[in-house]
């Protein structure tokens, strides 16, 4: 039409993948996650969005985290409890019941600069985070917009209120744990939801008390935990996501490569006695 005004173009959304993976051995898990970030960073794979879960209960312990001082390793060793180190930071977290999500992109695909701190880097992240609580009826908010609520102990992730942290605006109570890894200009965000099974809420309390050393969450905060149903909150994610992150995810698969790389990572790393109790130094890719 001659004379008409004319109309920016709508910009293009970056387009993801997403990874629908099942359940998975504490090792095997931590290992496909540093595999995909392996993947990303070569220009093997696009930017990757993964949920999955654990086949049986373990805990994933922080890049730093001391066992000794913060694990009950015998009570462990007595309820066949697996433990993994990550390669992202914070406190150990007890997997089993819960839905844990892995985001691997460069810094540049989320429209921040490489000098973004870590602070910037959680809050770009959690607004997702909130527009899918939001779209569950659960009224979120950021650690900061509560700061009378934050408190620091040591143990239990779930068990730490920090000013980064999502959770439930009118109980104060974790809705999730989240953990970053940075490599130069790629990152690996590591997050944890419990999904308050009621079958198993009172089995992973009774766990949570017995091999975390100090105050631990399960034994209050999930008294107040509702059950969330996993399809409802993985499709509300990735809708939340999208919004947030201004991407189009579309469903694909660990690819050939990720798997030679995941089998590498496993045998080197993360089911290395000496990885996962520090007792020896590594380095990263």
């Amino acid at each position: 039409m001659s004379g008409g005004a004319d109309f920016p173009e709508r910009p293009k959304l970056q387009r993801w993948r997403v990874v629908q993976d099942g359940e998975g051995e504490a090792a095997e898990n931590m290992a496909r996650d540093e595999a995909i970030l392996n993947a990303v960073e070569q220009g093997e794979a696009p930017p990757t969005i993964r949920f999955y879960q654990w086949s049986r209960p373990s805990v994933s312990l922080g890049r730093f985290q001391s066992i000794e001082r913060t694990m009950d390793r015998e009570n462990c060793t007595r309820l066949g409890i697996s433990l993994v180190r990550r390669i992202t930071g914070g406190r150990g977290i007890l997997h089993g019941d819960d839905l844990t999500v892995s985001i691997v992109c460069p810094v540049q695909a989320l429209g921040l600069g490489s000098e973004s701190g870590i602070s910037a880097l959680y809050r770009h992240f959690a607004r997702g985070f909130l527009e899918a609580f939001a779209a569950l009826e659960i009224e979120a908010v950021v650690g900061a917009e509560a700061k009378e609520r934050v408190r620091e102990v040591r143990g239990d992730c779930f068990a730490t209120v920090s000013q980064a942290d999502v959770i439930e605006a009118r109980s104060g109570r974790k809705l999730l744990g989240s953990a970053l890894h940075r490599r130069d200009t790629m990152l690996l965000q590591q997050i944890s939801i419990p999904l308050y099974t009621e079958a198993r809420k009172r089995e992973y309390g009774e766990i949570a008390r017995a091999v975390f050393r100090g105050p631990t969450a399960l034994n209050a905060q999930a008294e107040g935990g509702l059950p969330l149903e996993l399809e409802r909150l993985t499709v509300a994610l990735c809708m939340g996501l999208e919004f947030a992150l201004k991407i189009e995810l579309n469903a694909g698969q660990i690819t050939a490569w990720e798997q030679a790389a995941e089998m590498g990572l496993r045998s080197e790393r993360y089911s290395d006695v000496a990885w996962t109790d520090r007792s020896t130094p590594r380095r990263d890719n």
